[in-house]
């Protein structure tokens, strides 16, 4: 007879071979288990604390590993975020791209067209013809819609024989309003002896940048050949007096009043073999007016207050206008002249065009000198030196040069180690155009429809490409991707 408190068990063990307690069905329909028969109230208990416990030690080196690697790609991840976020600020640099571009919206055709600046209502296009009407149209910036469209004067030639020329342009957005001009002329040259002499015309309008609504502003009648621009509240133009020396008038656009005036001291050759087309620049370093006035006379820098001439760089173009307000970039055939209104530099090499820098080398200007892309310091000291077997355009980032021409993209490290590189992307006869967003870097190729390529920034593998038909041509306008399409439409890209 048992005692009082005793409690008598039986083990039943699993078998392997699904033995009584092997996992299973049981014939009582209760769950399959290793069990303890009860001859008490505690053999549940007691069977549990007899069974064997499952320690999976192997599973701990894995999930160690597992979480490292887990905080390492956050701490990476919440890098590139940063840099990310740090690029968006940077000149040039395009918001996010989730993939491929795409146009948000594409603008009615309506004549030839040229998007010039963006504001946060409209994107502001000027569509010019050589015959015809020209104006400044405003398109609703989220939909491509028409708010307005201002009527600039036609540019109709006055009198005169041979090749007619025109202009036309508006300068930035100042306040509520936006200056505009047109020019034309006939070229001399073309005239026939004893003919009418030559007559060419200036028009400037003031435009309201909430109506569309136009104030005419100055007319003026000019000798050709003639050039012009908007600098602030004044029109400058450009032409030749009876010595054929460049004289320079700034007049106002809304009296007409003649500002000032300046006679260059230089003469025209007579014996051109070509039409002189003078070039007034828009201003770029404040209270600065550009002149490129071709061989043989080059640049000439005036005050935009007074006329004064403060620079004359013979033999020199303008290859493009620099986006700092603090110097302007020249080639002066093989060199570059780095020009400020405190002082200037001289560098070997020509200038290269450089759309995104995000000052990781210093405040430097990329020049070409040979094959090698060297950076230089506004005061002409080279910083750098890299060899990339020539190049077109670069994007300064991330201690980088990613270098594109007519037939390979590549990115070199600052040491001049390759870090990756394409060839065969672009025709080589083709200038090429480099576009990023921080993460990819996109090329564009084509001719007739606009193609992308685009590139992992960091290792170059393809991420994408598309093709973009009837877009021919691309343009960054206040942060903003804009395509022109060949029936004279505009796109919004994104």
């Amino acid at each position: 007879m048992a005692r009082t408190g005793r409690v008598e068990v039986e083990l039943v063990e699993d078998d392997a071979d699904g033995g009584p307690g092997a996992p299973g069905p049981r014939p009582d329909g209760e769950p399959a288990r290793a069990t303890a028969r009860r001859a008490g109230a505690a053999v549940g208990s007691a069977a549990r604390g007899l069974r064997r416990r499952f320690r999976p030690w192997w599973l701990v080196p894995p999930l160690v590993l597992a979480l490292a690697l887990g905080a390492a790609q956050h701490v990476t991840d919440a890098r590139e975020r940063e840099r990310l976020a740090a690029l968006a600020h940077v000149p040039g640099v395009l918001p996010p791209l989730d993939g491929p571009l795409a146009p948000v919206w594409t603008s009615s055709p309506d004549g030839d067209a040229w998007p010039f600046a963006v504001t946060d209502e409209a994107v502001l296009v000027e569509r010019y013809a050589l015959a015809g009407p020209t104006s400044v149209d405003a398109l609703d910036v989220a939909t491509g819609e028409l708010l307005w469209s201002a009527p600039l004067p036609s540019a109709v030639p006055q009198t005169g024989e041979g090749t007619g020329w025109t202009g036309s342009g508006c300068a930035p957005p100042n306040g509520g309003s936006l200056v505009c001009f047109t020019s034309s002329w006939w070229d001399p040259h073309g005239a026939a002896p004893g003919g009418p002499a030559a007559v060419g015309r200036v028009d400037a309008v003031v435009v309201d940048l909430t109506t569309g609504a136009t104030d005419v502003g100055l007319t003026m009648l000019v000798d050709p050949p003639t050039s012009a621009t908007v600098a602030g509240d004044a029109v400058v133009v450009v032409g030749l007096d009876e010595h054929r020396s460049p004289v320079v008038r700034a007049v106002d656009v809304r009296g007409g009043q003649e500002l000032w005036r300046t006679v260059l001291d230089a003469r025209l050759p007579e014996d051109l073999r070509s039409p002189w087309l003078p070039a007034v620049m828009r201003p770029v370093v404040p209270g600065v007016v550009v002149l490129d006035l071709g061989d043989p006379l080059g640049v000439v820098l005036l005050d935009a207050d007074s006329g004064r001439v403060l620079d004359e760089v013979g033999g020199a173009t303008v290859p493009w206008l620099s986006g700092r307000e603090d110097r302007l970039i020249l080639d002066t055939g093989g060199r570059t002249l780095i020009w400020s209104p405190a002082a200037s530099a001289d560098v070997a090499g020509s200038p290269l065009m450089s759309p995104v820098d995000d000052g990781t080398f210093g405040d430097v200007i990329p020049v070409l000198d040979g094959e090698d892309i060297v950076l230089a310091g506004p005061d002409g000291t080279e910083r750098v030196r890299v060899g990339t077997a020539g190049g077109d355009v670069v994007l300064l980032m991330d201690g980088r040069l990613v270098v594109a021409d007519g037939s390979r993209t590549a990115a070199v490290d600052g040491d001049g180690e390759l870090v990756w590189e394409h060839r065969g992307t672009g025709p080589s006869d083709v200038s090429p155009t480099l576009l990023t967003d921080g993460s990819v870097v996109v090329r564009q190729t084509g001719d007739t429809s606009v193609h992308l390529k685009a590139f992992d920034v960091h290792d170059g593998r393809p991420a994408w490409s598309t093709t973009l038909p009837g877009v021919v041509d691309l343009v960054l306008v206040d942060g903003r991707l804009l395509g022109m399409t060949s029936d004279g439409g505009v796109a919004l890209l994104r």
